[in-house]
């Protein structure tokens, strides 16, 4: 019963995210990374739970909780966990959020399994965090009519980006400040 709870989280993650664009590589390098303290602490998106703590020197641990039961409380099969990478590219800042290995016992299922990272603009005002994230229907589009050449697959209608971490920072410094690129920010505001 466990693994099918954990195996629906994983499902309804996945939806939530279908509209965003994945990569097999990292937006950053590691000497990339810079520290941003107003990221950590607990942000609340409707009744979506984003709790940022730092993890090391340049980088984050991210705990994800989106309540699957109608009373809107979280339980710990509702919590997703992500490492979450911060840098500045051109004028704008972003987070690489890469997913932990889920708590399965099953391994032939976990090989099935490839984790992707997934990023996003982001940006504070005051006591909110605006998240926008690579928009995968615009990139689609983007790359139908030749305006963008990046190294990708299409698998299901959704871009997975097989190019390297140097070509993906090309691809945001120059789309960075594209609304239609990253549209629809979440707002989520602090709750300390």
């Amino acid at each position: 019963m466990r693994n099918l709870k954990i195996a629906l989280l994983i499902a309804v993650v996945f939806l939530l995210f279908s509209s965003c664009v994945r990569s097999l590589h990292p937006l950053f390098h590691d000497d990339d990374l810079k520290f941003d303290s107003h990221l950590l602490g607990t942000w609340t998106e409707n009744n979506n739970i984003w709790i940022f703590e730092k993890s090391g020197e340049t980088m984050y641990n991210l705990k994800h909780y989106e309540p699957q039961s109608d009373s809107g409380k979280s339980s710990a099969d509702d919590t997703s966990k992500f490492e979450a990478r911060l840098g500045r590219i051109g004028n704008f800042q972003f987070i690489d959020l890469y997913p932990e290995e889920p708590p399965l016992h099953d391994d032939l299922y976990k090989i099935h399994l490839i984790a992707a990272h997934t990023f996003s603009k982001l940006w504070f005002e005051n006591d909110t965090l605006h998240i926008a994230m690579l928009d995968n229907d615009w990139l689609k589009k983007e790359i139908a009519d030749s305006a963008i050449v990046i190294a990708h697959e299409t698998l299901d209608d959704i871009i997975i980006l097989t190019a390297d971490t140097e070509d993906l920072q090309m691809l945001l410094r120059k789309f960075g400040g594209n609304n239609d690129a990253f549209p629809h920010p979440m707002v989520l505001n602090r709750v300390r």
